[in-house]
């Protein structure tokens, strides 16, 4: 695969990346004793929120490409055996909120994929009905601009 400026762009999947990867642990000296904090700007998500904070079950879709899609995740192949960043997310928001009917569907997460697919691919997830859809491409993006998917039709 060619890169910007000559060369190539080295790509692997499975072993390569996560057997380079360096795990840190460390013990925090402090407890946490009070309720977790909002972090970010969740605010703005206010019916994602509610969702959270109630008994309602909620659909988080995914848009994305290989990374959003687990590719080289560690899962069982060295430590620290962490999973896919989706599925990571999706298990600390049941932590966090004490809900477990939270679905993850990554079907619109796709190797190799950039934000032409993607922006080709949003009706599909947006007929989904997801209550949260968040969308990740940047592997894949190369020299070329983003397309700028906040100026589309909004999903139905």
């Amino acid at each position: 695969m060619d890169k910007v400026g000559g060369g190539y762009v080295s790509f692997r999947e499975q072993y390569m990346f996560p057997l380079m990867q360096v795990a840190i642990t460390y013990k925090h000296g402090d407890s946490w004793d009070s309720n977790y904090p909002i972090f970010g700007k969740a605010r703005l998500l206010p019916k994602t929120m509610a969702k959270l904070q109630s008994d309602e079950p909620m659909k988080i879709a995914v848009l994305g490409d290989s990374v959003s899609e687990g590719a080289n995740a560690t899962g069982l192949i060295k430590a620290p055996y962490i999973n896919k960043w989706t599925s990571m997310v999706v298990n600390r928001l049941k932590d966090i909120y004490q809900k477990d009917n939270i679905e993850l569907n990554v079907d619109y997460a796709k190797g190799g994929m950039d934000s032409n697919w993607g922006l080709q691919q949003a009706p599909n997830a947006g007929a989904l009905n997801p209550d949260l859809v968040i969308i990740e491409f940047a592997g894949n993006e190369g020299p070329r601009p983003p397309v700028p998917i906040w100026r589309t039709s909004s999903v139905p």
